[in-house]
């Protein structure tokens, strides 16, 4: 039997939330881990200092894509200074899986590509 941390890390990896090229988008950024391969491509619309809508695509492994999933849901509807403020201990939290060094990597892309965007 797959854990439950596990079985939404699946979930999230077969049917991703928010996964595609959003239209009208204000803000992108595509970043590759060149250690293993995995890609994610970011796609927001900002408006009035808020993430009124977020998307991406990429390949890579369940853990990157799942999060990225995961991620999705959460920050739209934020603000800038609120997106600002999620780090790496709020991925942990949302995957709810023990992340190694090069996991944790793989699980945080969207966060630092989306970063990236904004800035």
């Amino acid at each position: 039997m797959v854990n439950p941390a596990m079985q939404n890390v699946l979930d999230h990896f077969k049917d991703p939330e928010n996964y595609g090229v959003l239209e009208n988008y204000t803000h992108s950024y595509e970043l590759k881990n060149l250690s293993c391969g995995d890609t994610v491509h970011v796609y927001l619309l900002v408006e009035d200092n808020i993430i009124k809508n977020f998307s991406f695509t990429g390949e890579g492994c369940a853990i990157s894509l799942a999060s990225a999933s995961m991620l999705s849901d959460e920050i739209i509807g934020l603000t800038i200074d609120e997106f600002l403020k999620i780090d790496s201990n709020f991925i942990k939290n949302l995957v709810k899986m023990d992340l190694g060094p090069s996991r944790l990597k793989c699980a945080t892309m969207t966060l630092e590509a989306t970063r990236k965007a904004i800035n």
